[in-house]
Parts: structure tokens; C-alpha cells; sequence
């Protein structure tokens, strides 16, 4: 699960991609339909996303994340295939997608490092073997967290 989670991160900040805002009500989506002549109903808004979901090749390839509506998060495709089952496994829940993914990136002047250079949370904190100064976020969210793993910590028994 954690490579999945890494690898769903990984692919979000692709350069060149975004995330599409699909998450249209039904009554939004309605004004958009009765604007070229089309009744809206479940079937055709499913139909509708569906052109936008299934689009092999400008999802590959300029989309990396959609926002979605409840409707879209539940309803089955028209071949029948599960809404859960385009989630990654436990994420769908009665109230949403739980997928929400962040990073953090380790970065460094190599040039003001003579030798070694810092690749571990643990090398993070230690001021000792490489001083100055670092870059944290303001409140302790992430920080504590990076703290306890740098102190030996599994990753598993931070929560």
C-alpha cells in the first residue's frame, strides 16, 4: 500500500499535468446540458463523465487528479464496474475519497557541504555532522512526525 500511496504522489506532481475540477452538481451540470439540448439524467451525466474518465489518453496524459461529486463518487459505470473499484482499496468512504497525498522534499546547497551530504530525516536534525540552518514548516504538523522518525521511530508506530 505504501509504494501505491507513493507512486499516486509521484504521478499528481508530474510535470505538465493538473487536476480536473469535475465536481459539477446536478444542478450545474443541468444548466450546462439544457444549454446544447440534453435532459438531464443520471444516465447521461454518468455518460458524461464517463467521456471525461475514460479517455484513456488525455487522462495519461494531462490529468493527474480529479475532484469529484458525490453522484460520481457512487454510481457505477455503465458496463457496470463499481465506483469503488477506480479508488484505491479502503480510500472510498461514506463521505468521500480519503486520498489526500503529501511530500516533502529534502534539499540542500551542495555547495556549502564539504563531503558527506544529508539523505535521512535523522540527518535532517543533526546539527552536529551538518550545521545551519534548516527549513520547517511553522507549526508542528509534519514536524513532530519527521522528528519522531528521525529519533528511531518506526514509520508504522508514529499513529
Amino acid at each position: 500500500m505504501r509504494q501505491q500511496l507513493v507512486q499516486v504522489a509521484a504521478d499528481m506532481g508530474a510535470k505538465g499535468k493538473g487536476i480536473l475540477a469535475a465536481d459539477e452538481s446536478s444542478g450545474t451540470i443541468r444548466k450546462r446540458f439544457d444549454g446544447i439540448g440534453v435532459e438531464s439524467t443520471e444516465e447521461t451525466r454518468r455518460d458524461y463523465r464517463e467521456l471525461l474518465f475514460r479517455t484513456s489518453d488525455a487522462l495519461n496524459e494531462c490529468i493527474s487528479g480529479i475532484i469529484l461529486f458525490d453522484e460520481t463518487l457512487r454510481q457505477p459505470a455503465a458496463d457496470g464496474t463499481p465506483a469503488a473499484a477506480d479508488f484505491l482499496p479502503d480510500t472510498l468512504a461514506e463521505c468521500g475519497v480519503g486520498t489526500t497525498f503529501y511530500s516533502t522534499v529534502y534539499a540542500y546547497n551542495a555547495e556549502r557541504l564539504a563531503g558527506e551530504a544529508p539523505s535521512t530525516m535523522e540527518d535532517f536534525f543533526d546539527l552536529e555532522r551538518f550545521p545551519g540552518r534548516r527549513g520547517m514548516r511553522r507549526v508542528p504538523f509534519v514536524n513532530l512526525e519527521f522528528a519522531l522518525i528521525a529519533d528511531g521511530v518506526p514509520v508504522d508506530e508514529v499513529y
